[in-house]
Parts: C-alpha cells; sequence; structure tokens
C-alpha cells in the first residue's frame, strides 16, 4: 500500500518547506522506519509551484495512520513545526492531502 501526500504551501514558502522535510522530517521518517519512496517538486509547473508530493510505503491502509502516529511526543515533530510556523510568520502548509493507492500487478514496484 503506498500513501501520497500533497502538500501545498502559502505562496513562496515551498522552499522552506522543502527544507523542514530535509533538515528534521526526513530524519525522524527514517527513525521510526517509516519507508519513504519518493519525494517530488512539480519541476516547475505553475500549476503545482507551491507543491510537494511524497510516498510512503505501508504494510496496510491501516498501518499509514498508525505510523504516522508512532512517532511520539517530544520527538521533535510538533516542536519543530510550531518553530518553522513562528519563524515564517504562518504554516508552511494551506493544504494537506491524502491518497491510498495499491500497486498494479503490472508496477516495477509491488
Amino acid at each position: 500500500m503506498f500513501e501520497i501526500r500533497t502538500y501545498t504551501t502559502p505562496d513562496g514558502k515551498l522552499d522552506a518547506l522543502k527544507s523542514r522535510f530535509r533538515d528534521h522530517t526526513i530524519q525522524l521518517f527514517d527513525r521510526h522506519n517509516m519507508k519513504r519512496r519518493r519525494l517530488l517538486d512539480a519541476g516547475g509547473r505553475a500549476a503545482l509551484e507551491d507543491t510537494l508530493i511524497y510516498i510512503l510505503e505501508h504494510p496496510s491502509r491501516e498501518a499509514g495512520p498508525e505510523e504516522l502516529g508512532r512517532v511520539p511526543q517530544g520527538s521533535g515533530l510538533g516542536e519543530g513545526q510550531g518553530a518553522t510556523r513562528k519563524a515564517l510568520k504562518g504554516p508552511l502548509t494551506t493544504k494537506v492531502e491524502s491518497v491510498f493507492t495499491e500497486a498494479t500487478d503490472f508496477s516495477p514496484i509491488q
């Protein structure tokens, strides 16, 4: 099961969100054995210029929220988000979407 998460940022804050992932969030995913498959940006497409997309792999649909819930309080995830929000004088995201998908039988990723 794959979870595709799409984060939309306010104008001009995509680089700050990328930095947040690069410098903090990815390490938390790794520390808690969350299997990340891809982190993507829109590659200059105007309609998605303020969007970060990433894909996580989970053993089941139910496991996705469980894995995110296993990141313990005090791990720095919440504190880091709060510090970033304060430094930027507002939130890093305006919308977060999550879609669960399964690989097709002809997909190179199973």
